[in-house]
């Protein structure tokens, strides 16, 4: 497609400006209005693409809301691709500001509270968005108080799963997600959309990700096992109330966060007026010094690359794993991608034996998989960015020796 062809007997395109795995993004000219629109052109063809495809097109048309982008029209091309026409937004992301120049707290509530607003209408309409993040949230006109959620593209519709997700994947963007979208869940709730607009009003208040990881398996470990360091402690004007909402939000366990979007618009205009603060960017924010006093190990077992998605192993396996994870004062969980990861932490002298031990016990019932140990770490974030590291080069070893 080029600047100049003409869609839907309505839209002429202009520019491209954006481009991703699903489709590509023009500025388009809608002869009926004359404003421009942002043009999205789905390019996969596989049944999950299409059906992702229309499930945006349905979620943008059905939510009509000041903070969720306005649908215009959608239909398809004569070669039979989806083309979904929608308001076009002059701003920049929540990620590219917060990026750039930063938020101060009132502004970084400003922002929740707008897309809040957003999700309760779309959880009201019993649709659970699945991809909260700083860059599907645009803020028009660069406002912070003018925050607009766009990307519906792996929103859930009703309470039954009948999703794009397969038993064993984690759908998502990690880092984002919920730790129940982590483990592979189907049966998410609207909290599932709370812990991502948590982790976003964090970043902006802070300046300072929630989570970090050189590997996708590291992000997942650090959502089901490690916390960030509380809001007041890198935004100390935050009032009490709101260190206690935002803590909240990222709670692990689902039934312990604001239920909905509308739960949390509740639980911020109870605060009452919000400190403006310093504006905060990312990574300017020094992390507070932590004194370790334990001693922190990740386990990994992985079938094929850590980034390959396939089945779990058998459900005896899992129990045995769990429990000799026990018996080591660890846990384990199996994430959305069929690996598992095991977390264990006491006294560094003691904490590298139970986790190989435990490795030992995984490579003997998973032949065939790779298995690693981080090794003694002062903190969990440091445990599960080593083993991540581990797990991608011992997987290139093996490649190699084949």
């Amino acid at each position: 497609m080029e600047p100049g062809d003409h869609v839907g007997e309505r839209f002429w395109i202009g520019e491209q400006v954006g481009a991703g795995g699903m489709g590509v993004v023009y500025k388009a000219l809608d002869e009926e209005t004359e404003l421009p629109v942002a043009l999205k052109v789905f390019t996969g063809r596989r049944d999950a693409d299409v059906a992702r495809a229309r499930r945006e097109a349905m979620a943008v048309a059905m939510l009509e809301h000041p903070n969720i982008v306005r649908h215009v029209a959608s239909g398809l091309l004569p070669d039979g691709r989806l083309f979904l026409a929608m308001e076009w937004i002059e701003g920049l992301t929540v990620a590219d500001r917060v990026d750039r120049a930063g938020f101060t707290l009132r502004e970084a509530v400003a922002t929740v509270r707008g897309l809040a607003a957003a999700l309760a209408v779309a959880h009201d309409a019993g649709i659970v968005h699945r991809d909260v993040k700083p860059s599907n949230a645009i803020l028009e006109g660069g406002d912070p108080t003018r925050a607009k959620l766009i990307d519906f593209g792996v929103a859930r519709f009703g309470t039954v799963a009948t999703s794009l997700t397969l038993a064993g994947l984690a759908l998502g963007t990690p880092g984002y997600m919920a730790p129940e979208q982590v483990r592979g869940e189907l049966d998410l709730t609207p909290a599932t959309d709370v812990f991502g607009l948590g982790v976003l009003f964090y970043e902006c208040a802070t300046g300072s990700y929630t989570f970090t990881g050189d590997h996708a398996a590291a992000l997942m470990a650090k959502v089901l096992f490690a916390d960030p360091q509380p809001l007041g402690a890198r935004c100390p004007e935050a009032p009490p109330q709101l260190v206690r909402l935002a803590d909240a939000m990222l709670r692990k366990e689902a039934h312990l966060r604001p239920a909905d979007g509308a739960a949390v618009v509740a639980a911020l205009d109870a605060i009452g007026p919000i400190p403006d603060g310093p504006r905060r960017q990312l990574a300017q924010a020094p992390a507070p010094t932590v004194v370790a006093e334990l001693g922190h190990c990740v386990a990994l077992a992985a079938h094929g690359s850590p980034d390959d998605v396939g089945d779990p192993p058998p459900h005896d396996i899992c129990a045995e794993l769990g429990e000799r994870a026990v018996e080591g004062g660890g846990r384990v969980e199996v994430l959305g991608t069929g690996a598992l990861v095991a977390y264990f932490r006491s006294h560094p002298a003691a904490v590298l034996a139970s986790a190989e031990t435990w490795a030992d016990r995984a490579r003997a019932l998973l032949p065939g998989w790779t298995v690693v140990v981080s090794g003694v770490r002062t903190d969990v974030e440091a445990a599960a960015d080593a083993g991540g590291r581990a797990l991608v080069k011992a997987t290139i070893a093996r490649v190699r020796q084949r």
